[in-house]
């Protein structure tokens, strides 16, 4: 299999030191994108490893993702933040994976969670990614070939996800495109990275604002069944957190309506 680029997103750095902290090898190429108020490129190197770091004043992890994604040159793309550190034969297990699986597009791995829990599902063995089991997997589990997702035309929605006007989703809505273009995604029972969880940049508690997102998310991702879905995750909501049945089903259904397709596929520019 062709080489590997590790795509982080950061906001506000001055330099490339924190990137030494997450245990990535040499020979392997790195784009950071860093949100901040200025416009700066930079090309340096660690060891082996070529740094490019793009600073840009636009707001949404959904842009900052494009913006690595747009600039990627390597064949294996490894989606990360900021607060991960790689594990050891983390990155020989990518290249097996896809030497195991050649007609694969892209895997999803696991990872450790360290400090708040985010609730993430484990992969315990290697199948199928179906559009009844894609939710809650975030985009640093995910590693993926840049030739299918360029095939597609495949980026991150800028409307979901930190500093947009919906709070998360986008690496949801992201897997989702990838299975409604038929990419071929597997879950891999490796645990990729250590992500060092201690405050989230967009979980401020189970408020209207979550569920309103939510509401959103679930009609971005289900054009049809929605509204049942809506439904399910109220219920299920209602049973561990402080707010009833009625009142989450209202702030979803608000969000849901609130998020209007123009045209297929607006809510991705």
């Amino acid at each position: 299999m062709g080489n590997i680029e590790v795509l982080i997103v950061t906001m506000n750095r001055k330099s490339t030191e924190f990137v030494e902290k997450m245990n990535i090898p040499e020979n392997i190429d790195i784009i950071v994108a860093n949100q901040a108020d200025a416009f700066n490129y930079s090309e340096q190197y660690i060891k082996s490893s070529r740094i490019r770091f793009i600073t840009h004043n636009t707001k949404g992890v959904g842009i900052n993702r494009n913006i690595a994604l747009l600039n990627s040159v390597d064949d294996i793309l490894v989606f990360a933040d900021d607060d991960i550190k790689y594990c050891e034969g983390a990155f020989e297990e990518i290249q097996t994976a896809f030497k195991k699986y050649p007609d694969a597009d892209g895997f999803v791995f696991n990872v450790n969670t360290i400090g708040q829990d985010m609730g993430r599902r484990e992969n315990k063995k290697i199948k199928r990614v179906r559009t009844f089991n894609f939710l809650n997997y975030g985009a640093v589990r995910l590693v993926i070939k840049k030739e299918s997702l360029k095939k597609n035309a495949i980026y991150f929605s800028e409307m979901f996800g930190g500093g947009a006007k919906y709070g998360s989703g986008e690496d949801t809505l992201f897997i989702r495109e990838c299975l409604k273009n038929n990419l071929k995604l597997y879950t891999y029972p490796f645990i990729l990275a250590d992500v060092y969880q201690e405050k989230s940049s967009w979980f401020e508690g189970y408020n209207d604002k979550y569920f309103y997102d939510k509401g959103a998310l679930m009609k971005a991702c289900f054009r049809m069944t929605y509204p049942m879905l809506i439904v399910v995750y109220a219920l299920k909501s209602a049973k561990c957190t402080d707010k009833n049945f009625w009142n989450i089903l209202q702030v979803m259904n608000n969000g849901a309506r609130d998020f209007k397709i123009c045209r297929r596929g607006e809510f991705l520019k």
